[in-house]
């Protein structure tokens, strides 16, 4: 039956790259009031609102013709708030049964840097200003889960699934063999759709409580199966009403993270969070790295960076970061990357145990200097260059791993 898809999120959250993977794989025709805009009335239109309704009457009917013709479609618009979501799911159910939302996660900080740099290398996008941006942000309201809608979630942070409905398509039914190991499974075992994972593949989920082969489900994540020596966080998710024990779902899932160091995690509350930007610098199969000297890594080895100061660019964080640290100048920098971690280990001031939530933009780097060996007084005790195949999860930062290459 021909469905249409609903886009959620912010300006530069990335809608629109999954929103044209999905037309290729669905398929479905694609539908965005920015590039109709652009194109109609140029980058900055006067009169925004009634230029708006213009070019969404087109694409209302535009729908309505192509669903009657059996055929699936996208509106990459954004849906920003509770109200507009509700209306155009409502008008869409007017014309087909099958309709389903794709929240698009992502961090304010990298959606501003996104839409900044866009507007100023691709003229043929909307002009947004960072004024328009901080002013437009203000009005933004992240998915409401007790909505009720379908919905399939795309890069939400693993801990945010806790508690909410997910969609999982079972590619491991319960007594099927593993394709490698020849272990059969004791449970359903199966992947969200349309995620990513740490691995770069599908975020994986064991389904537990039903005792019969499933090809898909829809139930509650109750935790987070969160590997600390392996990039690849799994859901547990169980019947809508039910909930487990962390005893029983340790026995459940055994049977496979045994062989991993892992962290079950249940009804986190994020204690704090944090965001920098870092830069991995490898050479002749050393990476250089801080020895950390505070925080819930002391003691580790670490990537050189650390949080914006106010007005700082990316570019300008990362610079004066690594010269404060390492005592080198930054003479490129390439392959910029958001990462997301928890740290479930993390003691806050009153000595409790609490969850970090620690956010990273990631470049590769090329330095010009002899990095030195003494501290700056504040994060560091000195950078050094490690051999990458000395670098273990008992030694060494999780980011410090990814630019590594060991997840």
């Amino acid at each position: 039956m021909a469905t249409i898809h609903l886009m959620v999120g912010f300006m530069g959250f990335g809608k629109t790259t999954i929103a044209k993977q999905l037309a290729k794989t669905i398929p479905a025709m694609r539908f965005t009031h920015d590039e109709l805009m652009v194109k109609r009335y140029g980058r900055n239109p006067d009169d925004f609102q009634t230029k708006y309704s213009i070019v969404d009457d087109e694409i209302r009917n535009k729908t309505a013709k192509y669903i009657k013709e059996g055929k699936s479609v996208i509106l990459d618009y954004g849906f920003w708030t509770h109200k507009q979501r509700e209306e155009y799911y409502k008008w869409a159910k007017t014309l087909t049964d099958e309709v389903i939302f794709h929240y698009v996660y992502c961090d304010m900080n990298v959606a501003k840097h996104r839409i900044l740099k866009r507007t100023e290398d691709d003229l043929s996008a909307l002009y947004i200003d960072e004024n328009t941006f901080d002013s437009l942000a203000q009005k933004y309201e992240p998915w409401n889960y007790m909505d009720g809608y379908p919905v399939i979630l795309h890069n939400l942070p693993t801990t945010n699934y806790i508690g909410n409905r997910v969609l999982v398509k079972i590619d491991r039914p319960l007594g099927s063999k593993h394709p490698k190991f020849g272990f059969k499974y004791p449970v359903n075992y199966g992947f969200i759709p349309n995620t990513k994972s740490g691995d770069g593949e599908e975020l994986d989920a064991y389904i537990l409580i039903e005792n019969k082969p499933l090809k898909k489900y829809v139930g509650r994540c109750v935790g987070v199966v969160h590997r600390t020596d392996d990039n690849d966080d799994k859901l547990i998710v169980v019947p809508e009403a039910y909930d487990l024990k962390n005893d029983r779902i340790e026995k459940d899932i055994a049977f496979q993270e045994k062989w991993f160091n892992h962290i079950l995690i249940r009804n986190p509350k994020i204690t704090k969070t944090h965001f920098g930007v870092y830069g991995s610098i490898i050479k002749d199969g050393k990476i250089l790295l801080i020895k950390k000297a505070r925080g819930p890594y002391t003691g580790l080895y670490d990537l050189p960076g650390g949080s914006q100061e106010k007005g700082e660019s990316y570019a300008d964080t990362l610079k004066r970061e690594i010269m404060e640290e390492t005592g080198c100048e930054v003479i490129k920098a390439e392959n910029e990357r958001f990462k997301s971690i928890i740290f479930s280990d993390f003691t806050i001031e009153s000595g409790e145990k609490g969850v970090l939530q620690h956010e990273a933009i990631l470049y590769d780097v090329e330095i010009k200097g002899v990095p030195k060996t003494n501290g700056d007084g504040l994060d560091s005790n000195g950078a050094v260059w490690v051999h990458i195949k000395d670098l273990t999860s008992e030694n060494a930062t999780p980011y410090a791993l990814i630019a590594a290459g060991f997840h």
